[in-house]
């Protein structure tokens, strides 16, 4: 029998914890072991509930993040997000633009 992960997490999540907070759980473990096109063809025909559409809409900057090499664009989306370091690439840690974006806003 296979489970699915959000049967999975039903038990493993405590008691009082919403189905959206689960789905959006769901959400984010599909995103780390399946990758950004997966969860996108997964989620991308269907009504979303308001906690997955925030999910996704961050989701989605993290990804518009890792593949852009616009320095302005990468300050603007941490500004924006608060993004952290560790969502961030090596090539963005090495620019003065994107390092004092970075440091002012999370700091």
């Amino acid at each position: 029998m296979r489970w699915k992960v959000v049967s999975t997490l039903h038990l493993i999540v405590p008691t009082g914890v919403t189905f959206q907070k689960i789905r959006s759980v769901a959400l984010i473990s599909k995103y780390v072991t399946k990758g950004w096109k997966e969860v996108q063809g997964a989620y991308a025909d269907k009504e979303n509930s308001e906690e997955v559409v925030k999910v996704l809409s961050y989701l989605e900057v993290v990804e518009k993040v890792k593949h852009s090499r616009d320095e302005t664009e990468v300050s603007s989306l941490i500004e924006e997000h608060k993004l952290e370091r560790e969502q961030l690439l090596t090539d963005h840690l090495r620019s003065k633009q994107v390092i004092w974006v970075s440091f002012i806003i999370l700091h």
